[in-house]
């Protein structure tokens, strides 16, 4: 976001490591792991299969994963589902969609679809992905078709779209990052929420590892929802803009994370600090992968998972982007020694761009932590830096549930030790000065 203010900035705190991406010992393979074969750069079609309107849809709960490597439903996994949800959306019902990006025609002919279905469309996305540095053919075919429509409709059936100005409900600063898609109905299904990583583009499934979490029948939950969509359409910034909802098994927060109520509630630094790392269940295993670490938030961060390494806890992470200050801290020799750390990119061509990285925002504790339970879960679209924390972002915890916290523990421990290989350099593709973030989201 913001890429051309903000690019020498990065480049200059940012470590990146040169050479090849080695792969260790394959661990079990998750079900999105890679495909035997080489990398290619061609665009696969989506599976059309996985899309097509049933009569006794429903939409299923729960985590989904992508594989940028691997095979075509495994590549287009959440873009399928998104899809699936959207092809199902009954006449009368309301699709809302939150995305930091929307790049994709396909998402857009099957959003236009809907809307001639007689399904009401509200749309809002950052106003960065939509300027004339970035004029954005699919949002302007998608602007256009709502404005058609509108043209010809009553006023109760005419859908909605705009970008947001920084952070929605911050207004001032920031960037409206979230990535929430909702929808009052598809096919049996009611009061939807996928929620996670994900943006509305080709890249989310053929250069990103991504996740999302998808909520079903939970009418509480899109209701708080549909409050925090009508407070970033607004664009203006509500009295408290840092919120969550509260679950038996989960929460859902709602940045940007300022105000009074804000202070020393971050989710992530409470779950970490009520970590114990020994006890009757073993040793505790942490496993990140947060895009991006950087910053004073991200320090923090650092130094709880530095404290928790030295008391034993076994840790892993998986990022894209980690400020030099925060690298040299965890990989330092004191205590234990380094905190294993493994950087998760791809330059697939040889010419010293990352091509394929991690964009998960994932956290998962299993071992003890105090109040919750032994297994707690963060997804969503947050990083771990101060511009993310002044964003518009959803992030969602779950609380003492095993198979959400295994689940994407295991995902990121295999490709932690599976990391993607990377071209050795080609010399003839390097012009001129080279920035290796080029094709990667900075934030």
């Amino acid at each position: 976001m913001r890429r051309i203010v903000v690019v020498a900035t990065v480049i200059a705190s940012m470590t990146v490591l040169a050479g090849p991406a080695r792969a260790e010992a394959p661990a079990a393979a998750p079900a999105q792991a890679p495909v035997a074969g080489s990398v290619t750069t061609s665009v696969a079609a989506e599976d059309d299969d996985a899309i097509t309107p049933r009569a006794a849809y429903r939409q299923r709960a729960g985590i989904t994963l992508n594989n940028p490597l691997g095979t075509n439903a495994q590549k287009y996994a959440i873009l399928n589902q998104i899809h699936a949800a959207i092809k199902n959306a009954p006449k009368g019902s309301v699709i809302r969609v939150m995305s930091w990006n929307i790049m994709w025609s396909r998402s857009v002919d099957y959003l236009l679809d809907a809307q001639r279905r007689g399904v009401k469309l509200w749309i809002l996305m950052d106003d960065d992905n939509y300027s004339r540095e970035v004029p954005n053919k699919p949002w302007v075919t998608l602007k256009r078709g709502i404005a058609a429509w509108n043209a010809k409709v009553m006023s109760s059936r005419r859908s909605h779209i705009k970008v947001c100005v920084g952070a929605c409900r911050r207004h001032t600063a920031g960037a409206a990052h979230a990535k929430y898609f909702m929808f009052t109905q598809t096919g049996a299904s009611k009061d939807v929420v996928i929620e996670g990583g994900t943006n509305l583009t080709l890249a989310s499934a053929t250069n990103q590892w991504n996740e999302t979490y998808t909520f079903v029948d939970k009418p509480d939950l899109h209701a708080f929802m549909m409050k925090i969509f009508s407070e970033m359409w607004a664009d203006k910034g509500p009295a408290q803009p840092w919120i969550k909802f509260e679950s038996t098994s989960y929460d859902m927060f709602f940045s940007p994370q300022v105000g009074n109520y804000y202070v020393g509630r971050d989710p992530l630094e409470i779950a970490l600090k009520a970590t114990t790392c020994k006890g009757d269940w073993g040793t505790t295993k942490i496993r990140a992968a947060p895009d991006v670490i950087r910053g004073t938030r991200g320090m923090r961060v650092a130094k709880l998972i530095r404290g928790l390494w030295n008391e034993g806890c076994d840790i892993k992470i998986a990022y894209t982007i980690m400020g030099k200050d925060i690298y040299q801290y965890l990989r330092g020799t004191g205590g234990r020694g380094p905190v294993p750390i493994k950087h998760v990119v791809q330059d697939f061509n040889g010419d010293k761009e990352f091509d394929r990285y991690f964009h998960l925002k994932v956290w998962t504790i299993n071992g003890s932590v105090d109040g919750v339970g032994r297994y707690w879960t963060m997804n969503g679209s947050t990083n771990i830096s101060d511009y993310s924390a002044g964003s518009d972002e959803n992030f969602a915890t779950f609380k003492n549930v095993k198979g959400i916290t295994e689940k994407y523990q295991n995902h990121i421990e295999y490709w932690y030790n599976n990391p993607p290989r990377s071209r050795a350099v080609v010399p003839s593709l390097i012009k001129g000065p080279v920035d290796p973030y080029r094709n990667v989201d900075l934030d």
